[in-house]
């Protein structure tokens, strides 16, 4: 538009006619004023010279504006491929079905599309970052990322979404500081089976661009549909009953077509529950109880629930109870049995507990050096006065 200017100008300029004496014109035979055309141009080189110079000025003001495209060396797109191997990802064609998944999301990423792939349960490992992205080509990388998934498989953790999802955005947005794509066309990829129970309750206080990135689902369906899961409530043991069972949940899924189960207790190795109670549970449920009384103490056993057709996370392992032990010095010259002294009753109000261990050592007041460097070692009570060995000793 600014060229226009010149041409426009010096279109409807007018050229100064220089006048000039002349004597009476009686004599000379009129004629006719010779018409030209206005749109002649004249001066065709000055023209040319100032468009060139209005040109030169909008192009040193555009400069700024301009880039140069084959000199941005930065991806045109960035994706965070998430894939789900908490435990309920062990159900039966989960894993499998979310490695080709995997595979195809990842063979159809485009040749400038910097990539990260990460595994997520109750924590989330990358297995391949945007750095090696940039140093090592695509499709090698992809190949390189793929045969890390195979070797990889679902473990027994719980599943995080919330967590994997704020670590994927600090990723992105780590990232977005080496130029290239802009956050509205970054992605995470969520492959996962949306197993119910994933901890998501993060996700309302999340502080998310609202320029991106974009989240994809891509569900992964089990070859059989429901699920029921064992979840501990309340670990055992109360202030009044160390050993009382502990409280469980028994969660439902809404397409199973089990509802009627058995919980009890098992050892491991064997097949035969121990004081087993009858319940039901619909689909779509949960049901919050008391396990049954654990048949005793000194045994390790597993709370398990049986009926249902995904075994995944259907167990709970509780280690037995060992008591604790505490090992009481006391150093005093008093006598064994003189009901008068504090050393007969001290010797009384130590009693072996269900849970607490005491053993209980007798010292002379001079007795010099003692070691006190046993962790069991809780408590010290002197009676009489101690010599200068002694007391330093127990210092």
């Amino acid at each position: 538009m600014a060229v226009a200017g010149p041409i426009l100008f010096h279109l409807i300029r007018r050229s100064t006619r220089q006048r000039k004496e002349f004597s009476s014109l009686m004599f000379l035979k009129p004629t006719p004023p010779r018409v030209t055309r206005k749109s002649r141009l004249e001066d065709l080189w000055l023209l040319l010279l100032r468009c060139l110079v209005i040109a030169a000025l909008a192009f040193g003001f555009a400069r700024p504006f301009l880039r140069d495209n084959t000199a941005t060396t930065g991806p045109d797109k960035r994706v965070v491929l998430l894939i789900d191997n908490s435990a309920s990802m062990q159900r039966a064609g989960l894993w499998p079905k979310a490695l080709d998944e995997a595979k195809a999301t990842l063979e159809g990423l485009g040749k400038k599309t910097e990539f990260t792939v990460a595994l997520y349960n109750d924590a989330t490992k990358q297995i391949t970052g945007f750095s090696q992205s940039t140093n090592q080509p695509p499709n090698e990388l992809a190949k390189t990322a793929l045969a890390d998934l195979k070797n990889a498989k679902p473990g027994w953790a719980a599943t995080h979404l919330d967590d994997a999802l704020a670590a994927a955005r600090d990723w992105l947005g780590e990232a977005e500081g080496r130029g290239g794509a802009t956050p509205k066309r970054d992605e995470i990829i969520l492959i996962t089976d949306l197993q119910r129970g994933s901890r998501q309750q993060n996700l309302v206080g999340m502080d998310w661009p609202e320029s991106g990135p974009r989240v994809i689902i891509r569900t992964i369906a089990p070859n059989t549909a429901g699920n029921a899961g064992l979840q501990l409530v309340r670990k055992r043991g109360t202030a009044l009953d160390p050993f009382a069972p502990p409280r469980v949940r028994v969660v439902n899924d809404a397409q199973s077509i089990q509802s009627n189960f058995q919980l009890g207790w098992q050892r491991a190795g064997e097949t035969n529950l121990a004081n087993a109670a009858t319940l039901t549970v619909p689909p779509g449920d949960s049901w919050a109880l008391t396990a049954p009384k654990m048949p005793d103490q000194n045994s390790t056993w597993q709370l398990v629930l049986a009926g249902d057709t995904q075994p995944f996370d259907n167990r709970l392992h509780l280690a037995p109870l060992e008591p604790e032990q505490f090992r009481i010095h006391i150093f005093t010259s008093e006598p064994k049995n003189d009901t008068a002294t504090l050393r007969y009753y001290l010797k009384r109000a130590f009693l072996e507990r269900s849970l607490q261990k005491f053993e209980l050592f007798f010292h002379a007041p001079d007795v010099g050096a003692i070691a006190l460097d046993d962790p069991r070692d809780r408590l010290v009570v002197i009676t009489d006065p101690l010599n200068a060995p002694t007391t330093a000793a127990i210092r």
